[in-house]
């Protein structure tokens, strides 16, 4: 008697999660903060491009008075795309604050930061370690005095002269260690698309195009109505560098930069040898 094959039996598997491989850095300057991030993105064996920094600007004056945002704020971030998205929106909520800052900001981002842990994290605590949502952000403040700062987990912490945070960022840091100075935010942008191409080029999940954006400090100003100065916000609180400028300032490192360093190289082990 012949019988039946036996059916197969297929065993589901969970649709693949989108995931941010990411190098994304914040670099303090003499005149405000630097963010940077490569876009990206991966959806099991797909990869696309996202945008990675999101911006929230505060005290945005609408209607008839035309008074520029009086802060703004940068988020990006690693790991489960769908949960840095919503951890973000939690986040910005606190931002609309106006009276928060420094030590009393950080205090309240990290409060609201354990609360989504415990809802929406920790739940998955006991599933297969490729099975547990991750994250960790890199969030860069410019409300009348700048704060950058990087989450692990449920923790949040100052990161000072720079922060990085995703696959790339021990690479970035090595980086950073070696070439940081002080300097204005123009030339640390530039330092940090430095940092980007090379991060891109050596650390698999990091590619695509770059992205920098630049929150510049409040200014101070002879006050009119008083004797002494005051400090005011700047015209434009936040730029971006464009993509014309990241793409130059890319293939002069290409190009240029590698013949100096190769040729500086030999001439300094020609003159020790």
């Amino acid at each position: 008697m012949i019988k039946p094959f036996p059916k197969p039996t297929i065993k589901p598997k969970r649709l693949p999660r989108r995931k941010r491989m990411t190098i994304a850095i914040g670099i303090k300057a003499r005149d405000g903060l630097v963010v940077g991030a490569d876009s990206e993105e991966s959806t099991g064996f797909l990869k696309s491009s996202q945008q990675k920094l999101m911006p929230l600007y505060l005290g945005m004056q609408v209607g008839s008075n035309p008074s520029p945002p009086t802060g703004v704020c940068v988020f990006t971030g690693a790991g489960d795309g769908g949960y840095i998205d919503a951890i973000t929106e939690d986040l910005m909520e606190i931002l609309y604050d106006q009276t928060l800052h420094g030590h009393l900001l950080k205090k309240a981002l990290g409060k609201r930061l354990k609360e989504f842990y415990k809802d929406h994290v920790i739940p998955f605590a006991a599933f297969p370690e490729n099975d547990r949502p991750s994250m960790e952000l890199l969030i860069a403040v410019q409300k009348v005095q700048h704060d950058l700062y990087v989450t692990d987990r449920t923790t949040i912490r100052s990161a000072r002269p720079y922060g990085v945070v995703g696959i790339g960022g021990t690479f970035a840091k090595n980086m950073l260690d070696s070439l940081w100075r002080p300097a204005p935010t123009k030339q640390i942008a530039a330092l940090a698309v430095y940092v980007l191409a090379m991060v891109k080029e050596n650390v698999e999940h990091c590619g695509k195009f770059s992205s920098v954006m630049i929150l510049h400090d409040w200014v101070m100003q002879d006050n009119p109505n008083a004797p002494g100065s005051m400090l005011v916000p700047p015209p434009q609180p936040a730029t971006y560098l464009s993509g014309q400028e990241i793409f130059d300032l890319e293939m002069a490192f290409a190009n240029e930069h590698a013949d100096r360093e190769r040729d500086l190289l030999w001439d300094f082990i020609a003159a020790h040898s």
